[in-house]
Formats: C-alpha cells, structure tokens, sequence
C-alpha cells in the first residue's frame, strides 16, 4: 500500500448547514489548541461568527473572565451557567499566571469549552500559552484537574516532546497551563498517520514503562473495563440512564423510540458470555485525530489526558476505529491494527476482542452522541441536531476487520 493513500473515511463534524460546520471547527480550534492567531482568516472568521454555538473572541482582566456571549455551548450546555460555575475559579488565576510571569495586561482569547473546563490562549508578542481551567469538582465523580495534571505529567515524563510541555498548574483555581503547540491539524488518514496513532500508542506501552505506571499507583481510565462484559455493562447503564429521563418533548420522545427499537435491542443481543480479564494497557482513551497536532517537522503532538489510565486494549482499539468524528473504513481500521504490532498488551487475539467490541461500542457512542438529552435547558434545536447525528451515526457499518 502506497504510504501517501488517504483511506475514504467519513468526517461526521464537516456534515451539514454552514452554521453546524463553524461549531466543529471551533471546537477544533478548543480541542486542538490551533496555532492561527486572531489576525488570520480563520480565526477571524471564527471570531466574526454570531451564532449560539460560538464564543466571540476579545480580551479581558484576569480578575473579571468576562461573560459568556452565546446561551449554548456545543453539546447543549448553558454557556452562561458554565461560565458562571466554571469562572468562579478563575478570581484567583492572577498569582498564579504572575508565577508563570503572565501580566494582567497580556491578551487573552476565549477560546471555547468542553463539557467541563474551559480554553484560553494567552498571548504576549510571540510568546503563547494555552491556559486548561476545569470546572470545580463534582462530589462522586473523577476529579477530571487532578487526573489530568497525574496522566499528562506521567505521559510528559515517558515520552518527552510527544506531548505539550505543561508549565505549571494551580489546585485553587483549578487551572492548568501548557505550552502552546506550533502545529496544523492532521486532516485526512493516511497509511502514516496511523502508523504514528499506533507507534504513540505501542511506545508508551514499552515494558518498562508499563512497570513504572504499576509502580507509581496510575489509576484507570474513565469508563474502562477489563473484559468484553465491562464494556456490555457501561454501555447498558448509560442508555438505561437516557431512557430513564423524562419524555418532555416531541424530538426527547423521538429519542426514546429511536433508543428502544433500534439500540437497545441490538445491545441486548450483544451481552458476552466471556468475564475473563485481559492484560490491560495505558490508554490515553480520548484518542485520535481529533486530539493530535502535526509539528512543522512532521512528528505529532497528542493532547488531552484527563481520561487516561489503564484500560482493556480491545477497547482503546474499538474507540478510534469508530469515533464519530472520524470512524475509519474497514481498510484504514486493518492498517491500524496492524501497525500496533502484537507486542506487549497489543498481542494475543485482540483483533478477534476488537470485532466483538466494536458492536458494543458503537452502541456507546451512539449514546454518548445523545448526552444532551441528559442535561436540563437544552434547547429542542440543539436535541434535534444531536438525534440526527446519532441516527446517522448508527446507521453506518462496522467496519469488517
């Protein structure tokens, strides 16, 4: 296979109206940390976007974070009542990023927000951070500040320039500050690219890294599994807790018959009769394109840890085979496989795990892909998106491996 071919993968986030194709690219722009400054075309058209799904662009004191300009945040969430949550930890960024030796004076660009932190990019002449502020912490589940700062640190410390060099990170204001990453992002799957996806993967995997990681207590990965059934059982009792809101409107009601006569079903079919645990890896679990930046030299920057830890190969596999911002084709799927080799955690049957986990998983993301439904407020167009996409998403194949 000729190293350049691009395999014909489908990018579900470049789908549909003009105004859902500037949302995925800011959120890529958030997630990706873009090096393109606020004078460029694109991030000028970025921040010229009035739409509910974006943030505007402008500066502000660090005492005062400014406010949210839009009432919807990608993936439904209040922008107001995020802000509002989440920038109550930022009264004391000030001392902080003075030790970091960021003025109050240094502009500073909102760049967006996941589902529960929030991205600046700070900027004095050539000089650039990214600035991480998680929302505060919610009794019971993960602390998403302090597990990020443990697994990019370790990362970090393994494999050196592989991830972003993080500069410093304060536990009051819950705030995390990186290097900024001087590269593009990796648009379009190509033999060598997933041979970097699987050589990132298969090198912090090496054995004595893994003896290190035992070593040092590293937790498991959000949602992880040791066996098949895991998996089975993290997908039922997310859709379980879908099903379980309230019918409160025609498209919540659409949701729910889509669920139960599509989704469910097929899950149910699916339980494993197999318990037996796997030899687990270190999984950075949100992984793929979507969290990868191309250096100026060709190497990769891998971004985005506050979901790693140990987890079932099988499952990391299965993930970026089918995540929906870029499911790959069933030939792209084998050369990825492939290239993890059969060492380490990677051996053994995983490619007999990866087919029976990828119909589970692909129940998952559908409900992942539906946790709108979940929160409180959501505007009914923003639940209309959402359904379509998973429709969508469901509808397509699993790739034959």
């Amino acid at each position: 296979m000729d190293r350049g071919t691009r395999f014909p993968c489908r990018w579900y986030f470049l789908r549909g109206v003009k105004r859902r194709e500037g949302r995925a690219y800011q959120i890529a722009a958030v997630r990706l940390f873009h090096r393109r400054s606020a004078g460029s075309s694109h991030a000028a058209r970025l921040s010229r976007r009035d739409t509910q799904d974006s943030f505007r662009s402008g500066t502000f004191a660090w005492g005062n974070c400014g406010r949210a300009d839009s009432d919807d945040l990608g993936g439904g969430r209040s922008a107001r009542s995020f802000m509002k949550s989440a920038l109550s930890e930022c009264r004391g960024l000030t001392p902080f990023l003075a030790t970091q030796s960021w003025q109050e004076e240094d502009a500073v660009r909102r760049l967006g927000a996941g589902n529960r932190h929030l991205v600046f990019l700070l900027e004095r002449g050539d000089r650039r951070a990214v600035l991480k502020v998680h929302e505060t912490a919610v009794p019971g589940r993960r602390d998403t500040f302090a597990h990020e700062v443990l697994m990019h640190s370790f990362y970090a410390a393994q494999t050196g320039a592989a991830v972003p060099i993080l500069l410093g990170h304060d536990q009051a204001c819950r705030a995390i500050l990186f290097d900024h990453v001087r590269g593009e992002v990796v648009v379009g799957v190509e033999e060598a690219v997933l041979e970097q996806l699987a050589r990132f993967l298969v090198e912090s995997n090496a054995p004595n890294i893994l003896e290190r990681a035992r070593k040092h207590g590293l937790p498991m990965a959000s949602e992880s599994g040791t066996c098949a059934s895991d998996h089975w059982r993290c997908a039922v009792d997310r859709l379980d807790s879908l099903l379980g809101s309230a019918r409160a409107d025609d498209v919540t009601a659409e949701m729910h018959d889509f669920l139960r006569s599509e989704v469910q079903p097929a899950l149910g079919a699916l339980k494993p009769s197999d318990g037996s645990a796997v030899r687990l890896c270190l999984s950075p679990s949100d992984f793929g394109l979507h969290n990868v930046l191309r250096r100026d030299d060709g190497s990769f920057c891998f971004l985005d840890f506050e979901h790693a830890g140990w987890d079932d190969p099988a499952k990391l596999a299965a993930d970026l085979i089918l995540q929906p911002e870029m499911p790959l084709c069933a030939e792209a799927a084998q050369c990825f496989l492939r290239s993890l080799g059969v060492a380490g955690p990677f051996g053994g049957n995983i490619r007999e795990r990866v087919r029976e986990t990828l119909a589970i998983q692909k129940c998952k993301w559908t409900v992942i892909i539906l946790n709108v439904f979940a929160r409180p407020g959501v505007p009914p167009r923003v639940k209309a998106e959402r359904l379509a996409k998973a429709m969508s998403y469901w509808q397509g194949t699993l790739p034959r491996l």
